[in-house]
C-alpha cells in the first residue's frame, strides 16, 4: 500500500466574475493544503486573496459571494500571484468540488497545472447515491459541517477537506463484500481518488437523511363524498399521509401529482405502490453490465452509484430514489424497463397521475374508490400521457438499448444494424433542424399548420425523409418493441387532426415532434369508469380557472363541496421602484413576470434593499432549493422570484408578512397554446389568460397564504394584475 500521508493536496477554490474563461476574470482564490493518514487530513498551510477585476463585477456576484466592492477596490491584480500561485501547487495534487471550471480559469490566467485532480463532486455521486443534491452547501449541510462563509474561497477550500474525509470514511463503513465489489469494477480504471479509498479512516455511518414528516390529521376529510369534488382552501390542504391514513381499510387508489410522493407514502408503510415499468429496477439487466465489459469509466462509475443504493438504501424495487439528475441519467435503461408493472393487492394503492393515465390506463381495475389530488396537476399530465413526445435522444436511447456502441453492450451481433439506424436517426433529426431553421429563423417551436401552409414544399421533403426513416426503424423494432410507438407517432404525426395540436420543438442539437389532444373528456372518462366512485380533492383559488379544468377533464357531472375560504385581504396599489419599501413589511416576497424583470429590479435596487434585510433573488442567490431555504431562516428576508421560477420549484410552504405582485408573464406564444386558445375561445373567454392564472395559482401553493397580512402591487400599470388577482378568491 502507498502511504498516502507523505502525499501532498491543495484543496483549492475560486470565485469569478462568470462562466467563460475568456471574457469573465478570477475574483478570489483560495487554497488550503493538507496530507491525509490514517488520523485524517493535517493542514500544512492556507492562503486566500481577494483580485482586482478589470470590469465592474455584476452585482449577482457579489451578492451570491459576499465580496464587498469595497474589497475590490484595494485588491491586488491577479498577475501579482500568478507566480506564487504555480509555485504553491506544484507537485501537488488538486482537489476540489466541482473542480472542471476552476481548473479552466487557471489555465486561461496561465497557471501551470498538476497532472492530478480529485473532484469530491465524482466520489460524491456515487458514495451519496440517493442524496438530492451534490451542490458543496447542501453536502454540508447533510453532515453537519460549519460553513459560515459560502461561496468564499478559501472557506469552500477548507470546506471540500472535510468533505473529503467524511465520503471516505462512509466508504472504511461499507461491508467489505460491497467493497469488494467497488474494487472490482474500478480494477480497469485510472480514477484520481482510487488510491484514497485504501484510507485506513475511522468508519462512518452512512448517513440517515431525515424527512421531515407530515401531521396525520382526519377532520378535514369529512365531506369526502363519492363523485365529487372537494375544495380546501390554500394552506389548508390535506397532507398526502393523511390521504393515505384515512383511507386506510377502503378499496382506494390515491392520485398524487408526483411519483416521488408516491415512493414517500410507501416509506411511511401507509400505501401499496404502483410505479411505471421505465422506474422498475431490473435486477438482471444490471448483473449482466457488471459482469461485461467496464473499460468504459462513465459506465463505471454509474455502477458503481448503483451497486452503493443496492447495498444502502431500504429498498431496490425501483429506481426513483436514486439521483440521476446530475449524472447517469443516460444509464437508466441499462438498468430498468422489461419489468412486468403489477397490481399490489393491499387495499390502499398509490400511483403518479402520468402512470395512471399512460402506463395503466389500459389495466383492468379492480373497481374501489378514486381519490384524484391536486386538479391542475391532473390536467397537465393528461396533456402530455394522452399526446406523444418523439425526440432525437429518445430515439438514440431506444437504439443505444438493442447494442450501445459506446460502452459496447448489448446485442453485439446487431452492432451493424444498430450503427446503421443510428447514423439515419442523426441524419433525419439533423435535416429537420436544419429545414426548420432555415424556414423559421429565430424561433424554437413550429406548428404543424404552419410548416404545411407557410412551407409546404419543406414539409414534403420532411413527410419523405420521414418516410425513409421509418423504414430503417422497422427493421430494428423486432428487438425493440418501444420502436413500434416511436415509428406510429412519426407516421401520424403528418396526417392532419383538428382535435390535436401538432408541433416541433428544436433546436441546436434538439429536435422533438410533438402531439397533444385539445379535449380528452372521453380518455378520462374511460379511466374514471373502471371505479366505482371517484373524487377530487384540489385547493384551486381561481374559480375561473376550476371551470376550465372541470370542463375540459369531463368532471360537470360532479358534485362540488367547497370548505370555508380563506380570509380575504385587500389588494394595495404602490408605485414601482423600491420607495414603498419598510422594515415592517418583511418578510416579503415579490413576484415577477419573469426571470429579466427580477434582473433589473435587483440590480436597481439592490443596495436600498440590503440596507433593509437579506436580499434573496433567483439566479443570484443560488438554486432553487437552498434559495428558498435561505429565505426562510431570517425573518427580515426579502425574495425577488419570477412566476415561472417559483411555480417550477419544490413545493415549500413560504410565510410572508407581505406579498408583492411586481409584473405577470407575456401570453406564452407557442404552438400549444395557441392552438387551445383557439379551440377554446368560444366556450371559455377567459381561456386568454389561462397560463398566466395557472403560473400564479402555482405561486400561490408554495406560500402560506394564512401568514399573508398585506398584499401590494407595485406596478406603474396596475390594471392588469389587479384585474387577474381579482380572480383569487383571497384576494379583494
Amino acid at each position: 500500500m502507498t502511504d498516502q500521508s507523505q502525499q501532498i493536496y491543495t484543496s483549492i477554490d475560486l470565485e469569478l466574475t462568470g462562466f467563460d474563461p475568456g471574457l469573465d476574470e478570477i475574483l478570489e482564490v483560495g487554497f488550503t493544503k493538507f496530507t491525509l493518514g490514517a488520523g485524517g487530513p493535517k493542514v500544512i498551510s492556507s492562503w486566500q486573496s481577494v483580485f482586482q477585476p478589470s470590469k465592474t463585477v455584476r452585482h449577482k456576484i457579489l451578492g451570491l459571494t459576499g465580496i464587498m466592492e469595497s474589497e475590490l477596490e484595494s485588491a491586488p491584480k491577479f498577475s501579482e500571484h500568478r507566480e506564487f500561485i504555480a509555485r504553491e501547487i506544484k507537485d501537488t495534487i488538486l482537489v476540489g468540488h466541482g473542480l472542471a471550471l476552476d481548473i479552466r480559469f487557471l489555465e486561461a490566467g496561465g497557471i501551470p497545472l498538476p497532472n492530478q485532480f480529485i473532484d469530491t463532486l465524482d466520489l460524491a455521486q456515487w458514495i451519496l447515491p440517493t442524496y438530492h443534491s451534490y451542490n458543496l452547501e447542501s453536502l454540508m449541510h447533510l453532515f453537519s459541517i460549519k460553513h459560515l462563509e459560502a461561496h468564499r474561497a478559501l472557506s469552500d477550500s477548507q470546506a471540500v477537506i472535510e468533505l473529503l474525509t467524511r465520503m471516505l470514511a462512509i466508504h472504511q463503513g461499507f461491508s467489505a463484500e460491497l467493497k469488494t465489489q467497488i474494487q472490482d469494477l474500478i480494477s480497469q480504471q485510472m480514477f484520481s481518488w482510487q488510491s484514497l479509498l485504501s484510507e485506513s479512516l475511522e468508519p462512518a455511518a452512512y448517513p440517515e437523511v431525515q424527512v421531515e414528516q407530515p401531521e396525520i390529521t382526519s377532520e378535514q376529510l369529512a365531506e369526502l363524498q363519492e363523485n365529487s369534488i372537494i375544495h380546501l382552501p390554500l394552506g389548508t390542504g390535506v397532507s398526502d399521509a393523511s390521504l393515505a391514513t384515512n383511507l386506510a381499510g377502503r378499496k382506494a387508489t390515491l392520485a398524487l401529482p408526483d411519483k416521488h410522493a408516491v415512493l414517500q407514502l410507501w416509506k411511511q408503510g401507509l400505501v401499496a405502490p404502483i410505479f411505471a415499468s421505465s422506474d422498475l429496477f431490473n435486477e438482471q439487466k444490471f448483473s449482466a453490465l457488471c459482469n461485461g465489459d467496464l473499460s468504459n469509466p462513465e459506465l463505471v462509475k454509474f455502477l458503481l452509484k448503483v451497486s452503493v443504493w443496492k447495498a444502502v438504501n431500504w429498498q431496490h424495487r425501483t429506481v426513483l430514489d436514486l439521483n440521476l439528475s446530475f449524472f447517469g441519467g443516460q444509464f437508466k435503461s441499462l438498468i430498468s424497463d422489461d419489468v412486468e408493472m403489477q397490481t399490489p393487492s393491499q387495499p390502499v394503492l398509490a400511483i403518479d397521475h402520468r402512470t395512471l393515465l399512460k402506463d395503466y390506463a389500459e389495466e383492468t381495475s379492480d373497481g374501489g374508490f378514486l381519490v384524484i389530488k391536486d386538479l391542475l396537476s391532473f390536467e397537465e399530465a393528461a396533456g402530455m400521457s394522452f399526446g406523444s413526445r418523439l425526440s432525437w435522444g429518445g430515439v438514440i436511447s431506444r437504439l443505444r438499448s438493442i447494442y450501445n456502441p459506446e460502452i459496447d453492450a448489448g446485442n453485439r451481433d446487431l452492432r451493424d444494424e444498430v450503427m446503421t439506424a443510428l447514423a439515419a436517426t442523426d441524419l433525419f433529426f439533423s435535416l429537420v433542424v436544419l429545414e426548420l431553421s432555415r424556414r423559421f429563423f429565430g424561433r424554437t417551436a413550429v406548428s404543424f399548420d404552419e410548416l404545411e401552409m407557410e412551407h409546404p414544399i419543406s414539409f414534403t421533403k420532411l413527410h419523405n425523409a420521414s418516410g425513409n426513416f421509418l423504414d430503417k426503424l422497422r427493421l430494428m423494432a423486432p428487438h425493440q418493441p418501444e420502436l413500434n410507438s416511436t415509428i406510429s407517432s412519426l407516421d401520424a404525426f403528418f396526417t392532419k387532426n383538428s382535435s390535436e395540436a401538432k408541433w416541433i420543438d428544436f433546436g441546436q442539437k434538439h429536435c422533438v415532434f410533438r402531439t397533444e389532444p385539445l379535449e380528452f373528456k372521453s380518455r378520462i372518462a374511460k379511466i374514471t369508469k373502471q371505479y366505482e366512485s371517484v373524487s377530487v380533492i384540489e385547493s384551486m383559488s381561481n374559480q375561473p380557472l376550476l371551470d376550465y379544468l372541470v370542463e375540459r377533464l369531463g368532471l360537470e357531472s360532479f358534485t362540488r363541496a367547497n370548505n370555508q375560504y380563506q380570509e380575504s385581504k385587500k389588494v394595495q396599489v404602490v408605485a414601482s421602484g423600491s420607495g414603498f419599501w419598510s422594515p415592517d413589511l418583511l418578510p416579503a416576497v415579490m413576484l415577477f413576470g419573469d426571470a429579466e424583470e427580477v434582473k433589473s429590479y435587483y440590480d436597481d435596487n439592490y443596495r436600498n434593499l440590503k440596507l433593509m434585510g437579506q436580499v434573496y433573488a433567483e439566479k443570484y442567490s443560488g438554486g432553487g432549493n437552498k434559495l428558498l431555504r435561505n429565505y426562510g431562516i431570517r425573518s427580515n428576508s426579502v425574495l425577488l422570484v419570477s412566476q415561472p421560477g417559483l411555480a417550477r420549484m419544490s413545493h415549500s410552504n413560504l410565510r410572508a408578512k407581505t406579498l408583492i405582485i411586481a409584473g405577470l408573464p407575456q401570453p406564452v406564444d407557442h404552438p400549444y397554446q395557441r392552438a387551445l386558445r383557439i379551440f377554446w375561445r368560444d366556450r371559455f373567454p377567459e381561456i386568454e389568460h389561462i397560463e398566466a392564472v395557472k403560473l400564479l395559482q402555482r405561486c400561490f401553493e408554495h406560500i402560506d397564504i394564512n401568514s399573508i397580512e398585506r398584499c401590494l402591487v407595485a406596478s406603474d400599470e396596475p390594471e392588469a394584475i389587479i384585474s387577474m388577482a381579482r380572480g383569487f378568491e383571497f384576494l379583494i
